[in-house]
Parts: C-alpha cells; sequence; structure tokens
C-alpha cells in the first residue's frame, strides 16, 4: 500500500526569505564631529577705568571667555601688559586711574580732575578730585596740583619726583607693595601677567595664558591630558582623525569594542569597518544579535526550503515555504 499526501492551499507565501539573502543590520552613528567653542576678541577699553591689585582692567580676563596666545613683539615695558590682539597697554599704579593711554592721579591732576577729561581753570588746582582756590591743611602745591607728599605717586616726598611701574609712596617713599613683586629690577603686578604668572619669571607656554595667577587654558578650552600646554574646545582635537578621546585616543574606525563611538561594542562575531559594526566577509548574512552566517544557510529557527529560508508558520512545500495555515492535507491511499 502506498500514501500520497497531496497539498493544497494558498500557493507561496510572500514572507519567505532567500537562503542566500542577508537580514538588514543597524548600522553603528558615526561619533560626534569636534564642535568650537566661544571665542572672545579684547577687553574694550573705556574712558576711565580703575586699577585693581596693582593691575589695569585690561589685564583681566573675561570670565568664561576665551582668550588666545599672547604675542606681542617687541615685549612690551614692565609698566604695560600684553592684550591678545599683540597690543601693549598701560597697567596702572595704585591709587591712578587709565585716562585714555595714560595713568593718572584723578584726586590731584589739574588736567583730570575727578574724572577724566575735567580740566581746572587756569587759577585753581586740583585737591581731592575737585577744582579749588587754594590748597588744603597737609596739601603741598606741586604745579596746578595739590598733593600729599607722604603718599602721592607722582610727587613722592617732593614735587615731581615720581614713583615707577607699579610702585607705591609709602611715607614719601617709592615701594613694591604686594600684590606687586620686583621682578627683573621692575615692580610688576604677577596677575595675568604672561611672562610672569604668579612668580617672577614664570611664563605661561604654548596655548597657555595667565589665568590669575596660574597658567592654564583660556575660557571655553581645556588641555589636552596628552599634550603638553594644548589648548582644545572638544578632547577629540588631541588625538588623529580616525580617533576619538575615550580617556585615551582611541581608533573607532576599526575596534570592535569602540565601534564609530566610544564604548559601543560590537555583538557576536561582528567586525567594525569603517566606524559600521557588520558580520564578516565569510559568514556575510545576519542573523540579528551579532549572528551571522554564509549566505547559504538559514537563521536559527528558519527552515531550509531549496534555496529560501522558511520562518514563522511556514511549510515547505515543493521547494517552496507557505503559510501554514492555507494548506490542507488530503490522504490518498492506493491499494496494491
Amino acid at each position: 500500500m502506498s500514501i500520497l499526501a497531496l497539498a493544497a492551499g494558498c500557493g507561496s507565501s510572500p514572507a519567505a526569505v532567500d537562503a542566500g539573502e542577508g537580514q538588514d543590520h543597524p548600522q553603528a552613528s558615526d561619533a560626534a564631529s569636534d564642535v568650537g567653542g566661544p571665542k572672545r576678541g579684547d577687553p574694550v577699553d573705556g574712558v576711565q577705568e580703575s586699577a585693581q591689585d596693582g593691575g589695569g582692567g585690561d589685564a583681566v580676563a573675561e570670565a568664561g571667555a576665551e582668550d588666545a596666545p599672547i604675542t606681542c613683539a617687541p615685549a612690551c615695558p614692565a609698566d604695560q601688559t600684553c592684550l591678545s590682539s599683540g597690543q601693549c597697554t598701560t597697567v596702572c599704579g595704585q591709587g591712578q586711574t587709565k585716562c585714555g593711554p595714560t595713568c593718572t592721579d584723578l584726586a590731584t591732576d589739574s588736567k583730570n580732575c575727578g574724572a577724566c577729561a575735567t580740566e581746572c581753570p587756569s587759577n585753581q588746582f586740583c585737591s581731592q578730585g575737585k577744582c579749588v582756590t587754594a590748597c588744603g591743611q597737609g596739601e603741598t602745591k606741586c604745579g596746578q596740583s595739590c598733593v600729599k607728599l607722604d603718599n602721592n605717586f607722582g610727587n613722592c616726598g617732593a614735587c615731581g619726583a615720581s614713583c615707577k611701574n607699579l610702585e607705591a609712596c609709602v611715607m614719601q617713599a617709592c615701594k613694591c607693595v604686594p600684590p606687586n613683586a620686583v621682578c627683573n629690577n621692575a615692580c610688576i603686578s604677577l596677575a595675568n601677567n604672561h611672562d610672569n604668572c604668579g612668580a617672577c619669571n614664570n611664563r605661561c607656554g604654548g596655548d597657555f595664558v595667565c589665568n590669575g595667577r596660574a597658567c592654564g587654558c583660556p575660557g571655553g578650552r581645556q588641555s589636552c591630558p596628552n599634550k603638553t600646554n594644548v589648548c582644545v574646545t572638544n578632547l577629540n582635537a588631541c588625538c588623529a582623525a580616525s580617533e576619538v578621546w575615550c580617556g585615551h585616543c582611541q581608533n573607532v574606525t576599526t575596534d570592535r569594542s569602540n565601534c564609530g563611538a566610544c564604548g559601543h561594542a560590537c555583538a557576536g562575531v561582528e567586525v567594525c569597518s569603517n566606524r559600521t559594526c557588520s558580520c564578516p566577509a565569510t559568514q556575510p548574512k545576519s542573523c540579528g544579535n551579532g549572528v551571522c552566517i554564509p549566505n547559504n544557510q538559514c537563521c536559527p529557527g528558519q527552515l531550509q526550503c531549496g534555496t529560501q529560508c522558511c520562518g514563522g508558520n511556514q511549510l515547505c512545500v515543493n521547494n517552496a515555504c507557505v503559510d501554514a495555515r492555507c494548506v490542507g492535507i488530503v490522504v490518498v491511499v492506493i491499494a496494491t
């Protein structure tokens, strides 16, 4: 007796998978590109700026802004500081104010009495920031100014005996007082001083600027951990073009553990090629989750059916995948 099984149904299912075709595989995104940080220009000189800690307002870095390396050539004199534009600007001494390009004492200067560009009449004197007809008690008339010789920068101990650099007049004698210091025979400020940052002759190298009293990167930039005195807006810039910063410079183009980005690992037997996880050439067909097989094989859970791979509720009938719900089985018994 022979048994013949005949199948009748809906025909081949459109969901059949060819054994020689791979499945789509999600690609890893490329690493984030280096984005430039904020920039800043030089400080803007006003008509009037008060000195602080022996240094003018021009020398103080703007909070959160970015400085460029200082490149004044030739070097600025001891009583000046170098701006990021490469220009020298005057740093005023104690008790003085910057009026235009010069420093002056607004309390005694008859050309700038009490405020920049406020000039006293020719028959009056400047005393304590006001134009008067006669000097007060304890003051000495020096030219058209009423000064106290005990503490006047331009007339220290005697009319015309001016202190130098950032010296202060103390008890009729010019002295360099803290926070300023004598460096190379000149009284200078150690704050925001590129060549004498926090100490005499402590020059900030490379991209570093003097932030207060310590050399470091300008605002908005950070120092490369693997390079000396190099400042960048993104640590990836510390590495080669094919690398990104992952606590160290890491190649993310071909590394399976860091494919396209730090810590992005390829699954299973996948390899990393051009920052993307994919199946190797010898097993080009992806079954997902890092499972890769040759093109002529079926993924786990699939049924080999000729050149196709049946999956789900499919059956293989006459080398074609059909939906099992559309198949009727007719059994014919042949007597012999």
